[in-house]
């Protein structure tokens, strides 16, 4: 049996659904499970969950953000002091991404780290890894710009002072030779690892991962492993796309 407890905050539309889904016949036989369920179909419900950290303290999840490569991320308050932070873990699949992230996080040298979110806390080779850092109450620039809060003009000019500062900033930094065979194991090994880990995951990955060519809208595509194993074999072409150097920089940060 499950026991609920709590307050649960309602607007007026969902006060009536709740109010009519109670009085259903199924509502009086399977309780207040089905309702909650009954009610996701129609409107959102949003929970307040009490976790522990490793170390035995208690945060409150206040909100849930989207989240990626097995993550788990949300806004979370400490029961002691209230102090709010953005927290993102992972149990076990994607730790070792994580953990790459907070180590690309904290080894950055100070004057380019202010520019970031400051990491306040995080533990790595434990379950979960995880990261807290400052929690910035402000929209992303994808939302300003998704919900056209930002005109195009406006939007060009945000990104192109993003990419002047990584580029004339944070890209210099740490700058070295480019490590052999770079394309094949950072690029296409990345995206060989992924579809192998895709076929696993479903016989409809495996559907459109294993054929040689796919038709889509009437049209033949040769499909992507035939495309990255051409690719593999081309040496001349690899050498080209291979860069003379790299440097300090992160995909997702």
């Amino acid at each position: 049996n499950l026991v609920y407890a709590g307050v649960l905050k309602m607007a007026v539309a969902d006060l009536e659904l709740f109010q009519r889904l109670t009085n259903t016949q199924r509502a009086n036989t399977s309780g207040l499970e089905s309702v909650l369920q009954a009610m996701l179909s129609e409107t959102r419900v949003d929970s307040l969950k009490l976790v522990k950290t490793p170390d035995g303290e208690e945060l409150l999840e206040i909100a849930h953000m989207a989240g990626g490569s097995f993550s788990k991320t949300a806004k979370v308050a400490r029961t002691d002091t209230g102090q709010v932070t953005f927290r993102k873990e992972v149990v076990s699949q994607g730790a070792e991404k994580l953990a790459d992230e907070i180590e690309w996080l904290t080894t950055l040298p100070e004057d380019i780290k202010v520019h970031f979110p400051q990491v306040s806390d995080y533990f790595v080779n434990t379950k979960p890894t995880f990261v807290e850092m400052t929690c910035y109450d402000l929209p992303s620039l994808r939302t300003l710009i998704l919900d056209g809060t930002l005109s195009p003009a406006q939007a060009t000019s945000w990104i192109c002072r993003v990419l002047s500062f990584l580029f004339d900033e944070v890209y210099p930094q740490d700058r070295r030779d480019a490590p052999p065979e770079y394309i094949r194991e950072v690029h296409l090994g990345r995206i060989y690892s992924r579809l192998v880990e895709m076929r696993h995951k479903h016989s409809l990955f495996r559907e459109l991962i294993d054929p040689v060519e796919l038709t889509i809208n009437n049209v033949k595509h040769q499909n992507i492993l035939s495309l990255i194993e051409r690719i593999n074999a081309n040496s001349e072409l690899l050498q080209y796309l291979s860069p003379t150097w790299v440097c300090r920089t992160h995909g997702d940060l």
